[in-house]
Parts: structure tokens; C-alpha cells; sequence
């Protein structure tokens, strides 16, 4: 007989991919609260057909390890992340910085001293 005690809870993290128009994804994310998650998503300005939930209810840890893995399988397969994805492993920007793109300059090219 299990005892509460030896029961650990799964967690209500789930993983979730943002789809375009043509059912390509073009994010990859976690979220415990999937209706908050798609109207942030949203609000950011993110253009996305919808919200499809892939995974069960994990822990966070769980969540973040499928997030990780998830975003390196869709690189290997197209060569870059999806769209929407910023981080190489679905994190935020802490380990390493970004490079700089002429894009992140709005097409303004850096003066040569």
C-alpha cells in the first residue's frame, strides 16, 4: 500500500508548439497556464494559426529537458530554430550573449573609427 508521502505529483507544466497557417511550427515552448501563454504570445506580436499542447502534465524540470530537446531536434532537422525561438535550448539569454545581426541594427550600418 503507497502511502501520500510516496506519491510524487507529475507537475501541470506542459510543452506546446505555436503553428503557423500551414501547420509549420514556428515556436517551441512551456507553460503551465495555456490560455495566458497564447494571449501573451499574441500580444508580442506573434503570428501563429495555433496553440497545440504535445505533452502531458510534467514537472518543471521535465518540461524544460523536453523544451531543450524539442528546439535541437528542429534544428538538426532544418538547420535553425523556429521562428519565434530566440535561445538556442529554450531558456532565457544568461549563458552566453547573442551576436549582433545587421537586422538587430534596423539596416544601420555600425560607423569605423
Amino acid at each position: 500500500m503507497e502511502c501520500e508521502e510516496d506519491v510524487m505529483p507529475k507537475g501541470n507544466v506542459y510543452g506546446y508548439t505555436l503553428r503557423d497557417r500551414y501547420g509549420r511550427i514556428v515556436y517551441v515552448g512551456i507553460t503551465n497556464d495555456r490560455r495566458a501563454r497564447e494571449t501573451e504570445h499574441t500580444r508580442e506580436g506573434k503570428y501563429f494559426k495555433r496553440l497545440k499542447t504535445q505533452t502531458g502534465p510534467m514537472s518543471r524540470q521535465e518540461a524544460l529537458r523536453w523544451e531543450s530537446r524539442r528546439i535541437k531536434s528542429y534544428r538538426n532537422f532544418t538547420g535553425r530554430n523556429p521562428r519565434y525561438n530566440k535561445t538556442d535550448d529554450g531558456g532565457f539569454r544568461t549563458k552566453r550573449p547573442r551576436t549582433i545581426t545587421q537586422r538587430d541594427l534596423n539596416g544601420r550600418r555600425r560607423k569605423r573609427f
